[in-house]
């Protein structure tokens, strides 16, 4: 086996961890700074996490309310109100790099 092989579960779960603190530092506030508060439902149910499956790490922001989309895209009377693609736009890959080389913040 050779070198990446031999620590693959190490590089996985240190990219996975960079990821999921990249996200959970950078995205989901400005998920939360972006939302429309009325009630303070949409903004709580906003949450951003990681999944992996093999050699894929998968970072997803989400909102719970059923209403969610009707705000990020908007409909034929109500304008769009994003908040969630533009908070996607502060996820830096060369801030994840950093925090697996232990240089960023919570790794």
């Amino acid at each position: 086996m050779g070198m990446f092989s031999d620590h693959y579960e190490t590089i996985m779960g240190r990219a996975e961890q960079a990821m999921g603190a990249e996200l959970r530092q950078e995205v989901l506030p400005e998920a939360q700074r972006l939302v429309p508060v009325r009630t303070g439902k949409l903004q709580a149910s906003i949450t951003v996490g990681t999944e992996r499956d093999g050699t894929v790490i998968t970072g997803f922001v989400e909102a719970g309310e059923p209403y969610a989309p009707y705000v990020e895209f908007g409909t034929g009377i109500r304008p769009a109100k994003a908040f969630l693609r533009p908070a996607v736009e502060k996820f830096d890959l060369a801030r994840v790099a950093a925090r697996m080389q232990g240089k960023g913040g919570d790794s």
